[in-house]
């Protein structure tokens, strides 16, 4: 049985004072510990695939039964394609736009935008509608009320699409006359297709998921798409004719009942300076 020996000081020994400390190893110990790293490698390596296979093969069923049905005209919002259709895509379009606003001028809006005005027109006017100028600043209300009305906003459309990816008494397949299997009715009707569910999936992945990915590579060019430019004026609307008002009123009532909060003290380091000079090795 090998015997390995470590060397290390006793507290306040300093190296003259080495305490030497024998610890035996078995063969049999090795091995199975290299097996279990082994193990926990390759089987987070198959996970990882086959997680990517099953995403693969869901996302292309969700899609093909959601695209198929809207296309023969089974949706729950109208079972005219010319209708059901443009719907679906406009409001797709309309929850991309809002999602990746809200993350863009979330992420901008300590930035001094000007300096890059030539570059970005239309994200330093839409940052300046919210947040104002040097000169003249807007309060940082603006933004609690432009993100509000965004929410409602957004809650509209996808209640709106969720009824456009909605297919009651559906028993066939798309474009088909060959029903359903018997082991998928009528628990994958009720559950998937009547209440939307599966058009939720598409919500998620077209609109909310992939826009916010996409703004996170570079937020100011999302914020320079040309209908950003709208979509502040249109959120300070709903949010002025008081849709956002119960939850105002509801933040309030929070604020007055909880204790008051406590004073944090400020820190000059970040997450990720701190995790780079524990990279470095600095102190």
């Amino acid at each position: 049985m090998p015997t390995t020996a470590y060397t290390f000081s006793e507290e306040g020994g300093g190296a003259d004072k080495p305490t030497v400390v024998n610890i035996e190893e078995s063969d049999e110990h090795s091995t199975l510990m290299v097996w279990k790293a082994g193990f926990l490698k390759y089987g987070l390596l198959c996970l990882h695939w086959a997680g990517h296979i099953f995403g693969v093969c869901w996302g292309l069923f969700v899609y093909g039964i959601v695209f198929g049905h809207l296309f023969e005209g089974a949706s729950a919002l109208s079972n005219k394609q010319y209708v059901s259709i443009p719907v679906f895509v406009v409001l797709i379009f309309c929850i991309a736009t809002l999602e990746s606003f809200a993350f863009s001028i979330t992420v901008l809006k300590l930035q001094d935008l000007s300096a890059v005005s030539a570059k970005y027109p239309i994200a330093n006017r839409v940052h300046q509608i919210i947040f104002g100028t040097a000169e003249y600043p807007i309060s940082p209300k603006r933004l609690d009320n432009v993100l509000m009305g965004r929410q409602v906003l957004l809650i509209i459309f996808i209640f709106i699409v969720a009824q456009a990816t909605s297919f009651p008494n559906i028993t066939c397949w798309p474009f088909s006359s060959t029903p359903y299997p018997a082991w998928m009715t009528p628990w994958f009707q009720n559950i998937f297709l009547s209440s939307g569910i599966l058009g939720s999936f598409v919500v998620v992945w077209s609109a909310q998921l992939s826009a916010v990915l996409i703004a996170t590579r570079n937020p100011p060019i999302i914020l320079n798409l040309p209908q950003m430019l709208v979509v502040p004026y249109l959120c300070l609307v709903i949010q002025k004719i008081g849709l956002t008002l119960p939850s105002d009123l509801v933040c309030r009532i929070f604020v007055l009942l909880s204790p008051t909060p406590v004073t944090l003290k400020p820190t000059t380091r970040s997450d990720n300076g701190e995790r780079r000079q524990l990279e470095d090795g600095t102190p």
